[in-house]
């Protein structure tokens, strides 16, 4: 069953060692799923999952090698 992705334009709140930091964890994946279908004809393979940074205390958008992440 296909996942409904809702598109948001949600800022990142501010930079943690260069990356885009996100408030909570619904709004990185939100992010990352938008991302993977902007990208999805240019970078097929292109897989995002989310982590809860442990010096900001923010969330942060990282690649994977495939899709058996979160989502």
């Amino acid at each position: 069953m296909a996942r409904k992705v809702r598109f948001v334009e949600k800022m990142p709140i501010e930079k943690c060692g260069g990356k885009n930091v996100y408030r909570t964890e619904e709004e990185a994946l939100e992010i990352a799923a938008q991302q993977e279908l902007m990208f999805q004809n240019s970078e097929p393979e292109l897989a995002l999952d989310i982590y809860k940074c442990a010096f900001c205390g923010g969330w942060h958008l990282t690649s994977r090698s495939n899709k058996s992440g979160r989502f």
